[in-house]
């Protein structure tokens, strides 16, 4: 069975990051969040409560965050 993942490339996403993830949730079987050097409190925030949250929407979604400053 063929597997849809989504790529986000995000920088100090925080306020809407939640919303965008939970709108794919249940069509995707894997997310992966880049971020490339937030300023807001966002890197903090979507290790905990934003991932629980999308897993409430459909529990066996991988998710994979990726943390990459650039200066």
């Amino acid at each position: 069975m063929a597997s849809i993942s989504v790529c986000m490339i995000v920088k100090n996403e925080e306020r809407v990051l939640e919303r965008c993830l939970s709108s794919v949730a249940d069509l995707m079987d894997e997310i992966i969040i880049v971020d490339n050097g937030s300023s807001d409190s966002e890197q903090m925030c979507i290790k905990d409560e934003i991932i629980c949250n999308v897993k409430k929407i459909k529990s066996n979604i991988e998710i994979k965050y990726i943390y990459d400053k650039i200066n």
